[in-house]
């Protein structure tokens, strides 16, 4: 059935850093707080071929304005298994 070629996923993630010692330019001891997300779907065409497509997104919230990140990426690709 084609309903079990299509397998949508998603996943979150977080982590959270504490740098032991003092930035080298900054002077001040870095601290970042990261969240993601991703979401898509693997296709299986054939036995042998997986197409797959996800969206990600990656915050990263820090103590220093230079690390803050916002990041949105898109992804596509194919496996082919020999």
């Amino acid at each position: 059935a084609a309903s079990q070629t299509l397998v949508p996923f998603v996943a979150f993630s977080y982590q959270t850093a504490e740098y032991d010692a003092a930035h080298p330019v900054f002077a001040v001891t870095r601290e970042d707080d990261q969240f993601g997300g991703r979401i898509g779907l693997q296709w299986l065409v054939m036995p042998r071929l997986v197409v797959r497509g996800e969206y990600r997104y990656t915050e990263v919230d820090s103590n220093l304005e230079v690390f803050k990140i916002d990041r949105n990426e898109v992804e596509a690709g194919f496996r082919y298994s020999f």
